[in-house]
């Protein structure tokens, strides 16, 4: 797709995807500043850190957003907002307070 839309050739988007993988650890990520969070219409939680995939356990970090799509929780809140967006957002927003407090 990066080379048909972007014009990006698949090894470049490959090696550039190792050299990522190798700065940040790729499936070894274990800082505690970091949240993994994906919603189940989510077409790029297939490749995400995930509860089933993570390395730390329990992964306090990780975690599902049922009905919801690609960073919906960082939409602007409406009063139709979904209960599951409400508590995704009450959650992001403990999470960054406990590390803000570190």
């Amino acid at each position: 797709m990066c080379e048909e839309v972007f014009n990006i050739k698949g090894d470049t988007v490959k090696g550039n995807i190792e050299r990522t993988n190798v700065f940040y650890g790729g499936w070894n990520i274990s800082d505690d500043n970091i949240l993994f969070v994906n919603g189940d219409v989510d077409p790029w939680s297939a490749l995400a850190v995930t509860t089933e995939n993570a390395l730390n356990e329990p992964p306090d970090n990780v975690f599902w957003v049922e009905g919801s799509s690609h960073h919906f929780w960082t939409h602007q809140v409406l009063e139709t907002d979904d209960e599951n967006i409400v508590s995704a957002r009450e959650r992001i927003w403990k999470s960054v307070e406990k590390m803000l407090k570190k």
